[in-house]
């Protein structure tokens, strides 16, 4: 079939979005600082001290938004015959696709952000499964993972207690 090609890399890369998305979710569920900023007047309305738990737990919050939008907002653009159906996304509409998956919104309960977390990451394993079966089903094979290029881990920097990080100077 003269499609295949085209659409084993769309089936990659629509695997490799809601990994990111999988990703971007979980860890935001395990983050230490998620009590802190869901489910009170004060965590939602006080500012992060920059490099505390809360912080750190509100920067994932804001990366897992953008993703969660791309993967809505992309499944909207597959359903279209022409695929531009949407045209630009202003904000606001940006906005609410970022809830089409799950409410992310701080002023609910720890309980309720936390299930919404989940509602995220089963919407990206089935989903996983969709994409998968979908290929075998139109093309009868499993779809070829191609090898990722390995990237070398980096470790976040560690700093002693009371130690002031100072900015390098250039020459």
């Amino acid at each position: 079939d003269a499609n295949k090609p085209q659409a084993a890399t769309f089936a990659r890369s629509s695997l490799d979005a809601l990994d990111r998305l999988n990703s971007a979710a979980t860890e935001l569920k395990s983050a230490p600082g998620l009590n802190k900023i869901v489910g009170s007047w004060w965590a939602t309305n006080t500012p992060n001290v920059p490099g505390s738990d809360a912080a750190n737990a509100k920067a994932k919050l804001d990366a897992l938004k953008s993703p969660a939008a791309f993967t809505v907002l992309q499944a909207m653009r597959q359903a279209s015959p022409t695929g531009g159906a949407l045209g630009a996304v202003s904000d606001k509409e940006n906005e609410l696709l970022q809830n089409n998956l799950a409410s992310l919104d701080q002023a609910q309960s720890y309980e309720e952000f936390s299930a919404a977390l989940d509602k995220i990451i089963n919407f990206t394993q089935q989903s996983k499964l969709n994409v998968s079966k979908g290929y075998r089903d139109t093309y009868g094979e499993d779809l070829k993972q191609e090898k990722a290029i390995p990237v070398a881990p980096t470790a976040p920097a560690q700093r002693k207690a009371g130690e002031v990080y100072q900015t390098p100077k250039g020459p």
